[in-house]
């Protein structure tokens, strides 16, 4: 599913093309492109494209039977970019290869005969699709020892009505007794088995949280959101470093994102923005919603290097390498200028 162009897109630029072996830089400027326009639906197609150009059946029919967010969105990047000719880095290749070889093993084979249409009216059908996801979920700690699924997320994301939590509870609780007691799953580790409990726990304690919260709460006017155009019209930005060979990202990217990095390439400053109760906005000028506590900025001694390690780390390790930067955390100005390159968000 490609999102509408925008104002965006001329800072954004064209889909990425190179000649010969890309360089760092430019893989992470595509992959930023497909991340900011693309959408799991599309990682999922790409994915099932090269896989039938491959005559995959098997990883194809996985693909299709499990939720598009267990899919690494850098692994459908890269087959979009195979499929377009371009050339890659022999180790993105094989990383690539080895993945797509695993797919086929990341799912239980389910059997549905019913049909989307009447499932979506259907209380009774509704219910197993709830289980049916969040046994997905539990295959996966199965399978890899941990998943990325929050019962909370999953029930505020799909609309779901407080009555089926009560479903939940009364279909898991059992289980988590069980499982508490008698530790069945002889092939789970000892970290493997807390990590099954912890997530049946938290099934319990967060359909009790669902149900408490909508019933407390009436639904109340909303107010029409300002579309992204009109709220970064005025907003100054760098929009490329050429010492740095960096692209920065246009200012709707900040918009509704836990956490922004950004470089001020006037004072070598490395900033680091945390959300405070609501996501990250803006307001003119300047970035809202910003905790101050936990937000903080470093000055980098050799930017062009320190940057480029930085782009090229996961999310998880992009923070821990600005942790381990040898500078002092300071206060940074959440006023954005034509000096400030947004360099990542997420």
């Amino acid at each position: 599913m490609t999102r509408g162009k925008s104002i965006d897109a001329i800072y954004m630029g064209a889909e990425p093309k190179w000649e010969g072996v890309p360089t760092q830089v430019q893989l992470i400027n595509a992959f930023n492109w497909y991340a900011y326009y693309k959408s799991m639906d599309d990682v999922a197609k790409y994915l099932i494209e090269y896989c039938e150009s491959k005559s995959m059946d098997a990883a194809v029919k996985a693909i299709n039977s499990i939720p598009s967010w267990k899919l690494k969105t850098t692994m459908g990047w890269t087959a979009m970019l195979i499929k377009r000719g371009l050339t890659l880095p022999e180790e993105l290749v094989t990383k690539f290869n080895d993945y797509v070889a695993t797919i086929p093993s990341m799912y239980k084979e389910r059997i549905v005969t019913v049909d989307v249409e009447k499932r979506k009216d259907s209380i009774k059908e509704t219910r197993q699709t709830i289980i049916g996801d969040i046994e997905n979920a539990i295959d996966q700690i199965l399978l890899e020892g941990k998943t990325d699924f929050v019962l909370s997320e999953y029930l505020s994301k799909n609309s779901i009505k407080p009555i089926y939590t009560n479903y939940i509870v009364e279909y898991y609780r059992p289980v988590y007794e069980d499982f508490k007691t008698n530790q069945k799953e002889s092939s789970l580790n000892k970290t493997g088995k807390q990590t099954l409990l912890k997530f049946y726990e938290s099934l319990l304690n967060e359909s009790g949280t669902w149900k408490q919260t909508k019933s407390a709460t009436r639904k109340s006017r909303v107010k029409k959101s300002a579309s992204t155009e009109k709220i970064v019209a005025r907003v100054q930005y760098q929009k490329e470093n050429t010492e740095l060979g960096v692209a920065g990202l246009p200012p709707g990217a900040v918009l509704n994102k836990d956490v922004c990095l950004a470089f001020n390439s006037k004072t070598r400053k490395l900033m680091v923005f945390h959300k405070a109760e609501d996501t990250l906005s803006l307001k003119g000028t300047t970035l809202c919603n910003v905790d101050d506590k936990k937000s903080f900025e470093k000055t980098l001694r050799k930017p062009k290097e320190q940057i480029a390690e930085l782009l090229g780390l996961t999310k998880a390790k992009q923070l821990k390498f600005i942790e381990s930067i040898n500078s002092k955390k300071q206060v940074p100005s959440t006023r954005l200028n034509n000096n400030v390159l947004i360099l990542k968000t997420y």
